[in-house]
């Protein structure tokens, strides 16, 4: 199966005169199974990639020691 690394649905954003261009861009092709491509959607990157967000905790406190 073939996937676009830069969504056709979202041509307008990456430049392309048309969905048609995107779509037909040879350097926007990439191979891909049906379950990731699925995955992706209209998104751009890796779905699996792990998202770098700092976590933050709650400060918990049990009394003065």
């Amino acid at each position: 199966m073939v996937d676009e690394i830069r969504p056709v649905a979202r041509w307008r954003e990456f430049g392309y005169a048309s969905a048609r261009s995107a779509a037909e861009d040879w350097t926007n092709l990439q191979a891909a199974h049906y379950f990731c491509n699925q995955q992706k959607g209209a998104k751009v990157g890796n779905p699996f990639e792990e998202k770098k967000e700092k976590k933050i905790y709650p400060k918990i406190s049990d009394g003065n020691w």
